[in-house]
């Protein structure tokens, strides 16, 4: 096996990782960040501005079965931008809200476009354009878990500002991550077969893997016709 990556492989690996490590800035590292400003403004309680972060986990486990559902139906690179538009969605309306309602609301739809755009893709990619699988995710994995470091620093970065609000910040990220999920779909859509359904190539991948293995002790062998001069006695076998 070859020990260099090749250029596209290695830019989509890049290009998905990144987004990931956007992702997770904007979505979890920064709201933690940006809550108590959020608070403060709003006046809420902290029970109440907590559960915007158990919706937003919470659909983010439930939604990890819209990803394999989407690639299957309009490909890896259309189910990323659907991520990104419904991530662009849930953000900017974090910039605007004004009552826990769209709060929630708000969460919920980020939480439902993470997995979109984060390790469920990856896998998906990595599996299908790496020998070495585990290095490549191990790779893609360290990359995007320096989102948890960047949020908290983009956050501080932007409200260190004059006339910047926690609002300006999540309006920034809305553009953000909708300008990197592009960027990402364009760089996927480079392999032309990331661009069109998965269904075929997942449901043949699933009947092979689903194939009964057939042992050598299972293996029917035709019957041996028997020698004229082999008899059968009550004692042995004699020629």
């Amino acid at each position: 096996m070859n020990a260099r990556i090749p250029f596209k492989a290695g830019s989509q690996l890049l290009a998905m990782s990144s987004l990931e490590l956007l992702l997770a800035a904007a979505t979890y590292s920064s709201l933690g960040v940006v809550l108590p400003f959020m608070v403060m403004d709003l006046e809420w309680n902290w029970a109440q501005a907590g559960f915007g972060f158990t919706v937003l986990g919470a659909v983010t486990g439930v939604a990890s079965s819209v990803p394999p559902f989407l690639i299957r139906r309009v490909g890896v690179r259309n189910t990323i931008l659907i991520g990104g538009v419904l991530a662009c969605i849930g953000l900017y309306l974090l910039h605007g809200v004004e009552s826990l309602p769209q709060y929630y609301i708000a969460a919920a739809i980020c939480g439902l476009a993470y997995p979109m755009m984060a390790s469920i893709p990856t896998t998906f990619l990595v599996s299908r354009l790496f020998q070495r699988q585990s290095t490549a995710l191990g790779v893609a994995a360290t990359i995007s878990g320096i989102g948890t470091v960047v949020g908290p620093l983009m956050v501080l970065g932007v409200l260190a500002l004059e006339g910047q609000t926690w609002r300006n910040y999540w309006e920034y990220q809305a553009i953000a991550l909708l300008a990197a999920a592009v960027l990402c779909a364009i760089i996927v859509g480079l392999e032309r077969r990331f661009t069109r359904p998965a269904r075929e190539e997942l449901v043949a991948a699933e009947a092979e893997a689903a194939a009964p293995t057939v042992m050598p002790d299972q293996v029917e062998l035709p019957p041996t016709r028997s020698s004229r001069h082999i008899y059968r006695t009550t004692v042995d076998w004699t020629t």
